[in-house]
C-alpha cells in the first residue's frame, strides 16, 4: 500500500484504469449559453490601428464628442455634421446611438459636448469651437443585436460653413457600393502609437463581404468594412488582443490566485473538467508551473479558485470561491518546459449550471479541422488599464518553427496570430486553448508561455497538447476523485499536500497533509483580486 492523499491499492487503480479507459465528457461541456456572443464580441469598437494623421481641415464634417461619465473621467466618440436643407449652415450631428446611451439610460442633451474643428485633444487650438447638445432623436437600437445604431443630435447654435467646417454628403437610396471600394474611416480612438494618442486619424478601409464581418451581428442595413491583412482598422480591447468576453460565455474558465504574502498575489487561468459525465466536477486543469515558486511547489491551501467569476475586481452573483483540497502535477522541468499539466481538486464539488460547466476534453486521436475556430482567454496583462474582465482572443494554430525552437516538442502546440498584436500574456498561463467542433468547445491546449513581449510579429505562444496527456488525466483525475472531502461546506482553513514524493499515478508527484495557517475568507480573495499586483488585502 502506498500513501496518496488517501490509502488507495495501485491494484485497486489498475483496475479502475482498466474498467474506465476513456473519458466520458459531460454532456454540459464544451456549451456555451451565449456561444454566439463568445466568438465573436459585441464590444463596441472607439480605436484606430494603423492609418495616418489627418491634416488640418482635410476632414471638415468630423467633430468629437464628450460625454462626462463620473469624476475624472470622460467618454467619447466621433460624429459628422449633415446638412438635410441645402442651406450654409447647420446643427446636425449624425453619431451612433450607442454613444449617448450610458448603461441602460439615455444621456442628458446638455451633458453632450461637441467639438468642431478639433485636430488634436491633447492640444487646444484657437480654431476649435465647442457646443452644447440642445436635443437628440435616435433610433430603436438593439444592445444586444446593435441593430438601429443611429442618432442625430441638434447643436444649440447653428454652425456656419467655411473651407475648415463642411458638412459630409448623404447618399442616395439607391445608391450601390461595389464589394472592395475604397473608404475611409477616421476617429480619435486610441492606437499602438503613445505619442499619437488624441490625434485625429484616417485609415483606408475597403469595403468586404458580410462573411468576414461578426456573423450574429451582421445585418442588412449594415456595411462591412476593413483590411483582411489586419494592422489598419477600428479595433477593440485585447488581451494582448482580443475582446472582453460576454458574461457567462466561458462557464468552464476559472481564476487562480495564489497569495505570497500580505501585499502581493499571483494569478492563473484554468478550466474546470469532468471526467465521469457527472453534472458536477472538483476537478480543474491547468498548467504546472503555475502551482511552483522559486522552484517549490505551493501549499495547496494557498490557492484558491474563482469559479463563474467574470470580472475578478468585483463579486459576481454567480461566483463561487473555493480552496484547493489537493492538487496532482505532472513531472514538470522548469528549464524545458515539458510536462507543464497539473489537475486541482477543490475543496467541494461544483454543480453545472448554465454560468458554471466543464470545457470537453478531446479524443487522443481527434482531428482539428483546419478551419476551426480557437481561443485563449485569460485576465492576464494587457497594454491597457486593466478592469479585470475575462478577455478572449482567436488564436490560429501555426507550425512549431514559429515557436521558440529550443523548446519545440511533440506535447506542445504553437498557436497566435502572426501579424502580432494578438495573444495570451503574464497572467494568462494555465488558461485554456479551445477550438469549436461539432458545436462544442474542446480544449485542445494549455497555455505554458510566450515571448516576453507578448505582441511581437510572427511569433507565436506555446500551449501544452492535452491528447497526448489524456492517460494520465483521467488516472490522475479519478484518483483525486476518488479522495474523500472530510467537509461539504466551505473551509475557511484548507487541508494541502506538498508534492515532495511519488505518487501512485504514473509521472506524478504528491505528499503527506497539513493545516494551511494562511485564512482567506471571499472578502480577502476579492480585495486581492482586485487589485492582484501590490495591493493590500484586507477585510
Amino acid at each position: 500500500m502506498i500513501l496518496f492523499f488517501y490509502i488507495v491499492s495501485f491494484s485497486f487503480l489498475l483496475k479502475l484504469h482498466l474498467i474506465l479507459s476513456e473519458i466520458v465528457n459531460s454532456p454540459y461541456c464544451g456549451k456555451s449559453v451565449h456561444q454566439e456572443k463568445l466568438t465573436y464580441h459585441k464590444k463596441i469598437q472607439n480605436r484606430i490601428v494603423g492609418g495616418w494623421k489627418a491634416y488640418d481641415g482635410s476632414l471638415p464634417w468630423m467633430v468629437h464628442l464628450t460625454f462626462p461619465a463620473e469624476e475624472g473621467f470622460s467618454q467619447m466618440c466621433g460624429g459628422s455634421l449633415i446638412s438635410v436643407d441645402g442651406k450654409n449652415s447647420t446643427c446636425l450631428v449624425l453619431t451612433a446611438a450607442h454613444c449617448v446611451k450610458l448603461g441602460n439610460r439615455y444621456k442628458e442633451p446638455g451633458d453632450i459636448l461637441v467639438a468642431i474643428r478639433q485636430n488634436h485633444l491633447k492640444h487646444a487650438r484657437n480654431e476649435a469651437i465647442f457646443f452644447h447638445v440642445k436635443n437628440y432623436v435616435s433610433h430603436f437600437f438593439h444592445e444586444d443585436s446593435l441593430e438601429n445604431d443611429i442618432a442625430i443630435l441638434r447643436l444649440e447654435k447653428w454652425v456656419l460653413f467655411t473651407k475648415y467646417v463642411r458638412p459630409l454628403c448623404l447618399p442616395s437610396a439607391n445608391m450601390r457600393l461595389p464589394i472592395g471600394e475604397e473608404c475611409y474611416a477616421a476617429g480619435w480612438g486610441r492606437t499602438n502609437v503613445e505619442k499619437e494618442e488624441g490625434m485625429l486619424k484616417i485609415v483606408k478601409m475597403r469595403l468586404q463581404m458580410s462573411k468576414f464581418c461578426p456573423r450574429p451581428f451582421i445585418q442588412e442595413k449594415m456595411l462591412c468594412a476593413g483590411n483582411l491583412g489586419g494592422g489598419h482598422d477600428v479595433c477593440n480591447n485585447r488581451i494582448v488582443g482580443g475582446w472582453n468576453s460576454y458574461p457567462g460565455s466561458i462557464p468552464w474558465m476559472v481564476f487562480l490566485v495564489f497569495p505570497q504574502d500580505e501585499s502581493y498575489i499571483q494569478s492563473c487561468g484554468g478550466t474546470l473538467i469532468s471526467i465521469d459525465g457527472e453534472n458536477r466536477t472538483s476537478l480543474v486543469l491547468t498548467a504546472a508551473h503555475c502551482l511552483m515558486m522559486n522552484n517549490k511547489y505551493k501549499q495547496p491551501g494557498n490557492i484558491n479558485v474563482a469559479v463563474g467569476q467574470y470580472n475578478v475586481k468585483r463579486a459576481e452573483p454567480e461566483a463561487l470561491f473555493l480552496s484547493v483540497k489537493n492538487y496532482v502535477s505532472h513531472f514538470y522541468h522548469n528549464t524545458s518546459f515539458e510536462n507543464d499539466v497539473a489537475i486541482l481538486k477543490l475543496g467541494m464539488p461544483v454543480v453545472f449550471t448554465d454560468h458554471i460547466r466543464p470545457v470537453c476534453l478531446p479524443k487522443v486521436n481527434m482531428e482539428l479541422p483546419s478551419d476551426a475556430d480557437c481561443y485563449a482567454s485569460g485576465w492576464g496583462k494587457t497594454y491597457e488599464e486593466d478592469h479585470g474582465y475575462l478577455k478572449v482572443v482567436q488564436a490560429k494554430l501555426q507550425d512549431a518553427f514559429f515557436c521558440p525552437k529550443e523548446y519545440r516538442s511533440d506535447n506542445m502546440i504553437c498557436a497566435g496570430n502572426l501579424e502580432g498584436g494578438h495573444s495570451i500574456c503574464q497572467g494568462d498561463s494555465g488558461g485554456p486553448l479551445f477550438c469549436l467542433i461539432d458545436d462544442r468547445f474542446y480544449q485542445i491546449g494549455i497555455a505554458s508561455f510566450s515571448y516576453v513581449a507578448c505582441d511581437l510579429p510572427n511569433t507565436a505562444a506555446v500551449f501544452v497538447r492535452v491528447n497526448t496527456y489524456l492517460e494520465w488525466i483521467e488516472m490522475a483525475g479519478r484518483k483525486l476523485s476518488l479522495s474523500k472531502i472530510k467537509n461539504t461546506k466551505r473551509e475557511t482553513y484548507s487541508s494541502v499536500y506538498l508534492p515532495k514524493i511519488q505518487s501512485t499515478v504514473a509521472n506524478s508527484l504528491l505528499a503527506k497533509a497539513y493545516q494551511s495557517p494562511f485564512e482567506k475568507s471571499p472578502s480577502r480573495l476579492i480585495a486581492a483580486m482586485g487589485g492582484w499586483r501590490n495591493h493590500e488585502i484586507t477585510d
